[in-house]
């Protein structure tokens, strides 16, 4: 059969199979959207993925099952949106903060939030008798600036997170600064963002790392994550599949909605196959290749539905669990 026939065999399986209703197929392709994706991975798309989308772009976002046995079926608008995040993490050639009135600006107002947080702690840290004399201090010496205990701050920010702020103390001691109503962490969110669209078309750093002694003296180190290094995730079977992070040549096809999909490698390595089906993300420390190519990936799931007569049991990817474990075993892949 062909791809079509086989996805819509797949589909019907499920409709007959599922107690809850699944999203509708979406059957208003974009085709520009083909050329966009072409743009993007430096390749001619599959044939099979054309003809596939041409029919079928994806499902409708009607809150019902996802098409997938669970896994969201991406329609081509969905699949460019993937690739802004690998796109963002590409360097310009010359390095360079455009603004540096601005970055510096955005800095201090982050510096300015964590030190006004830094004081409060330190006050708290300190003994009924040295709080008592500081408020003599204030009271009779209301010129004399306090000697707080605190030595630095050690924040690191990327473009959606941070890590820290750590607090280091004169005696050594170390505290993580934070709030109980989370208006310090939506301050850095925001401000880290900031700051990384400032300065992300001149040098888009994956991550900057800031220290602010108490002294007013601040430490800043911009830098980037390796993600051309090997991952340690294992390829099955080996060397299959190029152990990267992320590569623009992976096609997501289906989402988990947990950062992993099952989709076509254009990129193999030196034993894989173009077009292979391939799992991949956030969480996979073992990237399967499920098939040699889409359509031969949904006639192995067909013929295992054909072969599952057991009755007494509810066939594998039918039980809610997260099918990137359950399929390699289904399609006996080792």
């Amino acid at each position: 059969m062909n791809i079509i026939n086989e996805f819509e065999k797949l589909i019907d399986w499920q409709n007959k199979h599922f107690t809850e209703k699944l999203n509708s197929l979406n059957k208003v392709t974009i085709k520009e959207n083909f050329n966009e994706i072409e743009k993007i991975i430096e390749e001619k798309l599959p044939e099979e993925f054309i003809e596939l989308y041409s029919q079928y772009d994806g499902e409708q976002d009607e809150k019902l099952r996802n098409i997938f046995f669970g896994h969201k079926f991406l329609s081509t608008s969905k699949i460019l949106s993937y690739f802004e995040f690998p796109k963002s993490l590409i360097k310009p050639k010359i390095r360079t903060i455009k603004n540096p009135i601005e970055s510096d600006r955005i800095i201090n107002k982050i510096k300015d939030v964590l030190i006004v947080h830094a004081n409060n702690i330190e006050i708290k840290n300190l003994s009924i008798i040295e709080k008592l004399k500081n408020i003599l201090l204030k009271i009779f010496y209301p010129n004399v600036e306090n000697k707080t205990q605190w030595k630095r701050i050690e924040i690191s920010l990327t473009q959606g997170s941070f890590k820290g702020p750590e607090l280091f103390f004169e005696n050594g001691d170390s505290k993580f600064i934070s709030d109980d109503t989370h208006a310090l962490s939506e301050q850095l969110f925001e401000l880290g963002r900031k700051l990384y669209l400032e300065e992300k078309e001149s040098y888009n750093w994956d991550e900057i790392f800031l220290v602010f002694h108490n002294s007013n003296k601040i430490e800043i180190n911009r830098s980037d994550y390796d993600w051309d290094n090997e991952t340690p995730f294992e390829s099955i079977p080996k060397e299959k599949i190029k152990k990267k992070y992320f590569n623009l040549k992976w096609i997501p096809i289906f989402f988990d909605h947990g950062g992993n999909y099952i989709g076509i490698d254009l990129d193999p390595d030196k034993k894989g196959k173009k077009g292979q089906i391939i799992i991949f993300g956030r969480d996979e420390d073992k990237a399967y290749v499920l098939a040699d190519s889409l359509n031969e990936f949904f006639n192995k799931i067909n013929s295992a539905t054909d072969l599952f007569k057991n009755k007494e049991l509810s066939f594998p990817l039918l039980n809610g669990y997260h099918i990137h474990s359950i399929l390699p075993e289904l399609l006996k892949i080792s």
